[in-house]
């Protein structure tokens, strides 16, 4: 549990740290490797040990394979290089090719090569791979055949006994030949195994079991003895030749003991089966005598099983008399339970009955006041839009009556120009004018004038012209008389006789879906003496709960884009066109709003 804390803990570890513990970690284990190297080097570099020569020829040996196997791996390495560097000058070949013959023929050729290179590589990786695979088998057998020989020597010489008795080097084993309870053969068959080295002819198990497994892979053949010398490199040929006899020998002898137990077997078995048919005769004589005593206890058995009977028989009909009066009690027990439940049910539908009542009545009167309250909003949106629609048709209608009178005065002005025109043509008279020629070549009293003024000073005629107040205040009017925009917002002046065109009366429905659907808000406008240049003030008559309207109903002009960002472009119709829009914002659409038609005080 402790390593798995650790890894977890480790692995929340910023990147820097666990780079730090995994180098600590290697050098601690490259450390410790030196060490251990160390510790088994010293006891053979030692002039003492016996084994040292041994150790100095594994050590070239391994310094040699090692040498090898860095050589394997350049030589790899090289090559593979050069298969890279070949694919990396066809993929530039590719990259840049031409739409030609020649380049195709060099890049079919490319790619031959390459695959002639990787195919050669394959083929002798492969080569190289099955020779270490034979060699490495070949080894293996001899490692094994050799670790089996060493756990055999240790087993013996730590005392213990084989599984096969061969009897230990200097100590004889007293045969007795004279039991004459054995049989000549087993006599024999035992004098053999003494005499031979018992059962693998003084050799070891190992040995004697790998000598079996090859002779019967070739059955017996004399062929086997040439593959025996590979796999017992501690035997010769003689040897094996003389323990080949020897088994033949051995084969020979265990067949005839063998023959002589499977006869005395059956000599065994024939006495036996004498001795067990007068058994069964003797076992007929006691099992009459046992039935002879089973049918009398039988008798016996049966009459204690009637009188047995007899009393379970009256025992059940006093259990049944029992059970009769208890049914019956229990009977009356449930009449009266179900009688309870069906009273408990009446009751209960009686009472469902008079709450469904009551919902019935309760969600009638419900409908009824949703209804009325229905009609009710209906009728005050008709009052509302009539109300609109009269005081639009009221501004429209004074704004009528102001055109008409504004025409009028125009037109009055006009006759009055007109007539003052006439007054001064009438007023004109002929005069005599010297007649100077030179008085053409001399400046004019207007190009003299012209001349004097300062160039800097002169005015700018490439400017647009600038629309006076009086102008831009009489197009507004006229757009609000005319009535080309939508229904929801209105226009006016305040009073007939305002001549300076100032004091503006507004009107602007609330929008559907908000807070202010279906109110109707009266404001005022004043256009000040720099009207157009700087925007108009505007406030409120009708109280509202809205963002940016102060406790006395001024408009902020921070919070309506068209008073904020003011040009001379813009017109009184924007400005109540962004109000109207600034109610249906998100941070007005939960506002509570004061009462309907509710005013501001008058200032």
């Amino acid at each position: 549990m402790t390593t798995n804390h650790q890894t977890v803990g480790r692995s929340l570890l910023p990147n820097n740290e666990r780079e730090r513990d995994a180098l600590l970690n290697i050098r601690q284990l490259e450390k410790r490797l030196r060490q251990v190297i160390r510790e088994v080097d010293t006891p053979f570099v030692s002039r003492h040990n016996e084994y040292s020569d041994v150790y100095i020829e594994l050590v070239g040996e391994k310094n040699s394979y090692e040498q090898a196997f860095n050589a394997e791996k350049r030589r790899i390495q090289q090559h593979l290089q050069r298969i890279s560097q070949s694919v990396r000058s066809f993929s530039k070949d590719v990259r840049h090719l031409k739409p030609d013959l020649a380049m195709v023929n060099k890049i079919r050729n490319t790619i031959e090569e390459i695959e002639q290179t990787i195919y050669a590589s394959k083929e002798a990786s492969r080569l190289k791979y099955e020779e270490l695979i034979a060699e490495e088998r070949l080894l293996s057998n001899e490692v094994q055949a050799l670790n089996d020989k060493i756990e055999l020597w240790s087993k013996q010489r730590s005392g213990q006994q084989r599984s096969d008795s061969v009897p230990p080097s200097g100590s004889a084993r007293k045969f007795e030949t004279f039991n004459a309870n054995l049989l000549p053969e087993i006599i024999e068959y035992d004098r053999f195994l003494l005499e031979h080295g018992g059962t693998t002819g003084n050799w070891d198990e190992y040995d004697h079991g790998t000598f079996l497994r090859i002779r019967n892979k070739y059955k017996g053949e004399d062929k086997f003895i040439d593959d025996c010398i590979g796999f017992l490199p501690t035997k010769t040929r003689d040897q094996i030749q003389e323990h080949e006899k020897w088994y033949r020998q051995f084969l020979s002898i265990s067949n005839k003991r063998r023959l002589a137990l499977k006869k005395w077997r059956e000599e065994k078995n024939q006495a036996k089966e004498t001795i067990l048919h007068e058994a069964e005769q003797a076992h007929n004589t006691l099992k009459e005598i046992d039935e002879a005593i089973y049918r009398v206890q039988a008798k016996e058995q049966e009459r204690i099983r009637a009188e047995k009977s007899a009393l379970i028989a009256t025992w059940k009909q006093e259990r049944e008399l029992k059970k009769r009066e208890i049914e019956e009690e229990q009977e009356q027990i449930e009449k009266k339970k179900q009688q309870d439940e069906a009273k408990r049910f009446a009751e209960k539908e009686d009472q469902r009955k008079l709450v469904e009542q009551i919902r019935r009545e309760r969600e009638e009167t419900e409908r009824i006041q949703q209804e009325q309250e229905v009609k009710q909003r209906r009728l005050q949106q008709e009052i509302r839009q009539r109300t609109a629609t009269t005081a639009i048709r009221k501004f429209r209608e004074r704004d009528m009556n102001n055109l008409e009178d504004k025409l009028v005065r125009d037109k009055l002005q006009k006759q009055e120009e007109e007539a003052r025109q006439r007054r001064l043509e009438a007023a004109k008279y002929q005069v005599s004018i010297d007649y100077d020629p030179q008085h053409l070549y001399e400046p004019t009293q207007a190009w003299t004038s012209r001349s004097k003024t300062p160039r800097e000073v002169s005015k700018d005629t490439s400017a647009p012209p600038i629309v006076p107040r009086s102008f831009k205040l009489l197009e507004e009017l006229e757009a609000a008389q005319k009535g080309h925009h939508e229904g929801s917002v209105s226009w006016g002046l305040e009073a007939n006789d305002d001549m300076s065109l100032s004091r503006w009366v507004c009107m602007i429905i609330g929008p559907s879906r908000t807070p202010y659907e279906g109110r109707i808000y009266t404001l005022k406008v004043h256009c000040g003496d720099r009207y157009p240049e700087e925007s108009p003030t505007v406030r409120f008559q009708t109280r509202i709960n809205l963002t940016g309207v102060s406790a006395n109903g001024s408009v902020d002009p921070k919070y309506v884009s068209s008073l904020r960002n003011w040009n001379r472009d813009m017109t009184i119709h924007q400005v109540l066109n962004d109000i109207r829009t600034s109610m249906s914002a998100k941070e007005n659409a939960k506002l509570s709003q004061p009462s309907e038609g509710a005013l501001y005080p008058s200032q």
